[in-house]
């Protein structure tokens, strides 16, 4: 299974051009034919013209990290680390003032500033203990 697809073997209903890279982004077609895929990044970034800058991780923007352990966390960038040799750092706080780290590659940008431009997950991405979910769910059972 390759996962690569160059950018001239890549159909032509997609409407990419040629001098666009070397590279087109290679469609997870799951039950249907690659042939009749259509990559969601096409529909995002040529059609409606979203996601066009590629580096957006300036301090103070809105993330949401994606891997690791803090998937699933909404914060603000705080700070950004980069390590020769290494992946780089970013340092984020979310809205309940936790600071936690996570690397470079498992961070989405959600917006430019403290304002996120997509709807945010149940509990803001907030991450609680465990003592502090259990109280949570106490509590709606017995309002219940």
């Amino acid at each position: 299974m390759k996962k690569h697809l160059k950018r001239l073997n890549a159909p032509k209903h997609w409407m990419l051009d040629k001098l666009g890279g070397a590279f087109a982004p290679k469609p997870s077609s799951g039950p249907h034919k690659s042939r009749e895929c259509l990559p969601l990044v096409l529909i995002i970034r040529n059609r409606l013209k979203y996601a066009l800058t590629y580096r957006e991780f300036d301090v103070g923007n809105v993330v949401m990290v994606t891997g690791g352990r803090n998937r699933g966390r909404v914060g603000v960038i705080k700070n950004r680390e980069k390590h020769k040799g290494s992946f780089e750092t970013i340092h984020i706080q979310d809205s309940a003032g936790h600071e936690f780290a996570s690397r470079l590659g498992n961070v989405f940008t959600l917006g430019k500033g403290t304002k996120p431009w997509a709807s945010l997950p149940k509990g803001k991405g907030i991450k609680l203990t465990i003592i502090e979910e259990a109280r949570k769910r106490l509590s709606t059972q017995q309002a219940a």
